[in-house]
């Protein structure tokens, strides 16, 4: 099979596993925003399937615009997460 088939059946995989947990987190929480950053989203492919997929699902997205999409952004995701729960206890 052509690596361009098995590579587009993996991506299009991938983005319906994403859309699924998003929609089961959803579904347990109410949570209507999602954020998609870090380097799994550079790519292009990706980003635009999800994105679209969350949205058709009644989702409100966000992606990086200030900050990079890579290892910079996830960073200061963790920041924001740890910061956060430690408000929390």
């Amino acid at each position: 099979m052509p690596a361009g088939i098995v590579s587009r059946r993996f991506h299009e995989g991938f983005v319906d596993v994403l859309a699924r947990v998003a929609k089961l987190i959803h579904a347990k929480t109410a949570l209507q925003n999602i954020c998609l950053s870090g380097g799994s989203f550079q790519n292009v492919f990706l980003l635009e399937h999800l994105k679209r997929r969350l949205e058709a699902e009644g989702l409100k997205v966000f992606t990086h615009s200030e900050v990079p999409c890579g290892d910079g952004g996830l960073s200061l995701g963790q920041a924001l997460v740890a910061a956060h729960w430690s408000r929390q206890e």
